[in-house]
This record gives C-alpha cells, structure tokens and sequence, in this order.
C-alpha cells in the first residue's frame, strides 16, 4: 500500500472484481489513502471465504469501521 500512495486513481484487482479506489496523497487527511491494514483485511475475508463458502451463507451484514478508501467495504460487500 505505502508504494501506491500517489496514485489518485488505484486500480486493485480483487478475486472476480476489479476496483477504482480514489486516493489523495495531499496530506489533509489520513483516510484517502489505502492502509495495507485494508488489504490484509481483504484478502483474509477472500482466503475465508474461498476454504468455506457455506460459512458466509449464514451471515447477511456486517459493519465497517473507519474503511480508509473502502477497500474493506467492498471486498464484504462481494461476500454479502
């Protein structure tokens, strides 16, 4: 995450699903940008997902907090 910071537009590829993160790198905030906490988040829900997908047949919501950019929102938005 921390080498694409400058990127405005992040285009991030993601199980069947590409996404278009905007991200500003002016310093004003610290939620327009992605964390790499994000992207661990993601793909461990993926990883979940793919070994037991009836797991995530029982589950129909969920929240999300303080997503940054959304990568996190909308990697459970896929599974949901």
């Amino acid at each position: 995450a921390h080498q694409t910071k400058q990127l405005p537009i992040l285009t991030y590829p993601f199980i069947c699903s590409t996404f278009h993160l905007a991200q500003s790198s002016d310093g004003t905030s610290n939620g327009t940008a992605l964390w790499l906490g994000a992207q661990l988040l993601s793909t461990y829900l993926a990883d979940v997902k793919c070994s037991n997908p009836a797991s995530y047949k029982t589950c129909s919501q969920a929240v999300e907090l303080g997503s940054r950019i959304g990568l996190t929102a909308c990697a459970l938005h896929l599974f949901l």
